[in-house]
């Protein structure tokens, strides 16, 4: 079962591009941010990701050309999503025989751009897990939820990352490197006692402790491990579709 997708981001506002990556790494996603068509080209023609989402406006030419540019070259099954202001028909038309699958108008929700990736990635034969279910523990990576038994439990975007990176590798040793760039990205640099801290703060908050079947063990100087009550079932939380995981 596919999770962590390698996703292309063009867009030249910083903010928006800072934002749309917490929501990325914040669903286990990887990142590559662009502020240029120029510069996404370059890097296209040596590299390849599983989803590029891109900015209609750039300052140096328009995202719907360097689709176009990908899509002629070695990138025409690639998911492509287009981010705009405008919310014409016949801007969508434009988009859409360009060699967008999607089009998404800002600003941007991040419910339905995470939704618009796994529904471009499911049309495109890419297999991505969206929900995971550990006995009473459940994580549903599109809308963000998490619950343990029939009670909701609200967790950050980082311990939400955190907690899916660890569920995922349930009962083996995820390192703090991994753990780092679930998080953070491969460009930004974080204190180790940061990476701690939310770790303490994901046992408490979700209830990772032996009694609920579940704990978080650190393993000095090689990361964390999810460790699993012998025995314990992986009942689907009612309402939310979940994939199994046992160790």
């Amino acid at each position: 079962m596919r999770s962590r997708l390698h996703i292309a981001l063009l867009e030249d506002d910083a903010m928006q591009a800072s934002m749309i990556t917490r929501w990325l790494n914040g669903a286990n996603h990887d990142v590559a941010t662009f502020s240029t068509g120029r510069a996404f080209i370059r890097t296209l023609q040596t590299e390849k990701f599983d989803v590029m989402i891109l900015d209609w406006m750039l300052p140096d030419m328009s995202g719907i050309d360097v689709l176009a540019w990908a899509r002629m070259r070695h990138h025409r099954a690639t998911p492509a999503i287009v981010l705009t202001q405008k919310n014409e028909g016949r801007d969508v038309a434009t988009a859409l025989r360009s060699g967008a699958d999607d089009f998404v108008r800002k600003p941007v929700d991040r419910d339905e751009l995470l939704a618009r990736i796994e529904s471009a990635t499911r049309r495109k034969g890419l297999d991505l897990q969206s929900s995971i279910c550990i006995g009473a523990f459940m994580l549903d990576r599109v809308s963000g939820a998490a619950r343990r038994g029939m009670q909701d439990v609200h967790l950050t975007a980082t311990e939400f990352a955190l907690a899916w990176e660890l569920f995922e590798n349930a009962g083996q040793i995820v390192s703090r490197d991994r753990l780092h760039v679930a998080v953070w990205g491969r460009n930004h640099t974080v204190q180790s006692r940061t990476l701690d801290a939310h770790i303490s703060n994901l046992r408490v908050r979700f209830g990772l402790r032996a009694e609920n079947g579940l704990r978080v063990v650190s393993l000095y100087n090689h990361g964390y491990r999810l460790e699993v009550a012998q025995g314990l079932a992986g009942e689907p939380t009612p309402g939310l579709q979940c994939d199994e995981i046992t160790p």
